[in-house]
């Protein structure tokens, strides 16, 4: 059977998204996230090793925001864990991390902010979401989650956004594609200009407003042979 077609069936057994059908949700007046404990970043002048997670990135698409460096995120009503903010430049050259949690008073299923204090605020605002890695996961950053929420980094929030960018280390992969269900089957764009240490490939995603989450299929082939996927899952979206 053809890899591809081989994994397409698969995915569509293991694979699917909730078929509730909402709308991305308004802006919250919500005050956010607050940081909890250290916020740590690091840029160097060599990259010290390859990204050890393959999905590097989970952000929404959109129109370049006037703020920058921002960071926010599309939380769902039901979110009360922690979770873990990491950036990594496609270059692996910078690296930051901190875990955080909503502020006392969040309402749920709107955008909050998220605390980034940056000294390296001028580098990181001439970033854009394809150049700048941002994983917001469920848990505290000591958890190896799989669970996304779409991040929003640089960009405006505007509520009929319908691309999900995904962020992928390949580790040297010549083909990587994005599987779920019967709706999405995406080959990603290889990054061409160099400096692809922390992640080497761009996934373009459709999606749609969503309750519930989008569950993901990320698969490589290197040198005629396929990887073991890695599956993940985006709260908040659906496929198109």
């Amino acid at each position: 059977m053809n890899m591809r077609v081989g994994s397409l069936v698969h995915s569509l057994v293991a694979l699917g998204a909730v078929s509730v059908l909402a709308a991305f949700p308004a802006r919250a007046q919500s005050p956010g996230t607050e940081l909890v404990g250290a916020f740590t970043e690091e840029l160097g002048t060599a990259a010290r090793i390859s990204a050890a997670r393959v999905v590097v990135g989970v952000a929404l698409r959109g129109p370049q925001s006037d703020r920058r460096p921002t960071v926010e995120a599309l939380f769902p009503g039901d979110w009360a864990s922690a979770a873990c903010a990491r950036w990594l430049t496609s270059d692996a050259l910078y690296w930051a991390y901190g875990t955080y949690r909503l502020r006392e008073g969040w309402k749920g299923g709107g955008v909050a902010s998220i605390p980034y204090p940056t000294g390296k605020a001028e580098m990181v605002g001439a970033l854009g979401a394809e150049r700048m890695a941002v994983a917001i996961t469920r848990g505290d950053c000591n958890t190896d989650s799989l669970e996304f929420v779409p991040a929003l980094w640089n960009t405006a929030y505007v509520g009929n956004a319908r691309e999900l960018l995904v962020l992928v280390n390949s580790r040297g992969a010549e083909e990587v594609y994005v599987l779920s269900g019967p709706s999405i089957d995406v080959t990603c764009n290889a990054l061409a200009d160099g400096g692809t240490v922390g992640f080497d490939h761009v996934c373009l995603i459709p999606v749609r407003p969503q309750e519930g989450a989008l569950n993901l299929e990320v698969n490589r082939i290197r040198r005629g042979n396929m990887d073991d996927p890695v599956d993940i899952s985006v709260v908040g979206v659906g496929a198109p």
